[in-house]
Formats: structure tokens, sequence, C-alpha cells
């Protein structure tokens, strides 16, 4: 029996006949792979739906010339093709994922990500896997990540800000001290 392949537009096709129109990824799903077939997905089958895109922040998908002394602590060298823990062994080969909460980083990750999917925007942007003392340090910093993208939602560069993370203590904390204007 011969198995389908990893990837299938078929299955963006699908999901939008059937009404899914919110559709998330991020640059860390398969080093960016993930939002370039998701583009060309939405473009091919897309036909004038209301798609909405999401995507995270958090990791820059650097080539590999580009990532200094100063990012390696940050390079998730793990999840790169190649490795033994790497989940996405189809990424591509010339790109390191580094860690990256600050603003410049968030900034950066977005338009990268618009790049990538070969859109003019996306919906909203997550904050994705600000789990430990650095990254959330990182992202709560003044002028850090949270500042950047209450600034893109500000500037209506995206809509919504939200979280993709799998801890809630840090997704708490997030919630109760950031710099959130919520109404009532």
């Amino acid at each position: 029996m011969r198995l389908p392949a990893p990837y299938s537009p078929d299955t963006i096709k699908a999901a939008l006949e059937l009404g899914f129109l919110d559709l998330d990824t991020a640059p860390h799903y398969g080093l960016g792979l993930s939002e370039a077939r998701l583009g060309r997905a939405v473009a091919a089958h897309g036909g004038g739906r209301a798609v909405r895109l999401w995507s995270k922040v958090g990791r820059v998908m650097k080539p590999h010339a580009e990532v200094t002394a100063e990012d390696e602590p940050r390079a998730e060298r793990g999840n790169m093709p190649g490795a033994a823990g790497c989940i996405f062994p189809d990424s591509p080969t010339d790109v390191t994922p580094v860690l990256d909460y600050t603003g410049p980083g968030v900034r950066r990750s977005h338009a990268d990500s618009l790049r990538r999917l070969g859109a003019a925007t996306v919906h909203g942007l997550r904050v994705h896997d600000a789990e430990d003392e650095e990254r959330f340090a990182q992202a709560m910093a003044p002028g850090g990540g949270i500042d950047a993208l209450v600034e893109l939602r500000s500037q209506g560069a995206i809509t919504c800000v939200s979280l993709g993370m799998n801890d809630p203590k840090y997704v708490m904390r997030m919630i109760t001290v950031g710099p959130w204007n919520i109404p009532a």
C-alpha cells in the first residue's frame, strides 16, 4: 500500500470547502516550510473566501551565515534536519531557528512570515512557547515582543494578539502582568 505524501494542498482545499477559514501555522513548523506550503495552498484554493491566516512569533529562521555568536545560545539546533530530535525532517537545510522574543525579533518574524506565506497580512500573531524565564522576560521587557505585537495591532498590521503556549503558569503570568488594555 502506498501512503499519501506527508503534505498535500488538497488538505487545505478540503478544509476551505468545509468552511474552515481560520488557518494557523508558525515559523517553527518545518523551519518556515509550513508557512510556505500554507500560503501556496491558500493561493491555489482560497478563491475569494475570507481566509484568516494566523502565525506565531518567538523564533526567527536565520540563514546559517547570519547566525552570530550572540545568537548561538538561542539556536535550536536539535530541531534541524539531521538532528536526532528533529520532528520536521523535510525542513529546509539552509536555516537555523533562533529563539527571539525581542521587539526586533517579533517584527522580523512577522515580515518573514508574510514573505513565506505570500500574503500582505495575517489576521493575528501568537506568542509561541515563551515558557521559560529567559523567553518570558524577553517577551515582557519594555520594547520587547509583547510591545511589538501591541504596536503591530495598533498600526493595523494585525488584528489579534494571542498566545500559543502550553504551560498555564506562563500563560497566566503573561495575561496578568502584560501591558494589556483589555476592555471590560
